[in-house]
């Protein structure tokens, strides 16, 4: 049985700030796409929305590229003291379109590691869909008992597929009036807010 409630978390654009590293390495190949033109790929599953799309191109060695590029990425203090107050009370994932052990290589350097149970990158599966099923059928917790951390309508949109409620942060990867149209739960513009908006959901106290 689940002795802590599940929350799970986007990793890109909400722990760590790498739209600049990302939209980067996508120029290197693309280099006519502009940074509005990039953020609308995340309308949708990233990945899917890069594959399917004759331009922009995928870059032949993306992750490669980002593994390269975020060898000195920091965690800020507030989220990491964030995450270590919550993973007391809460049982925390990460579902991210980066690679797993790139995430795993970066939460270790960071000391944030020990707050994470489990962390499922796009190489588990390409669906957030699918990884989001995964976590409620390994904890055994129902849709409506979880709440989904990101900064992007497309992590919105495949959350909402699960019946899961996203908590949406304004200082990722999309702004709060693109990530409107997904109807997120709840929106947060700082780290206590986010700490409240969590806490809120889980008490009954925040509703939609």
């Amino acid at each position: 049985m689940q002795e802590k409630p599940l929350i799970m978390f986007d990793f890109d654009g909400v722990i760590v700030d790498t739209l600049g590293i990302s939209y980067g390495i996508t120029t290197e190949v693309n280099s006519e796409i502009s940074l509005p033109e990039y953020q609308q790929l995340f309308n949708g599953n990233i990945s899917e929305a890069v594959k399917n799309m004759v331009a922009p191109k995928l870059h032949p060695d993306f992750h490669g590229r980002y593994k390269e590029e975020t060898r000195t990425l920091v965690v800020p203090e507030n989220i990491r003291e964030l995450l270590k107050r919550l993973s007391a009370r809460f049982t925390l994932a990460i579902i991210s379109g980066s690679q797993t052990s790139t995430i795993k290589d970066i939460i270790e350097r960071e000391g944030v590691a020990d707050c994470f149970s489990d962390v499922l990158g796009y190489d588990v599966d390409s669906s957030k869909v699918v990884r989001i099923k995964m976590m409620l059928d390994q904890y055994g917790v129902e849709p409506n008992q979880t709440i989904f951390i990101t900064d992007t309508s497309g992590d919105v949109y495949e959350a909402h597929e699960c019946g899961v409620s996203s908590i949406a942060v304004t200082w990722g990867f999309q702004s709060r009036n693109t990530l409107a149209d997904a109807k997120p739960f709840l929106f947060v513009e700082s780290v206590a807010e986010l700490e409240s908006g969590i806490l809120g959901f889980f008490s009954g106290t925040i509703e939609e």
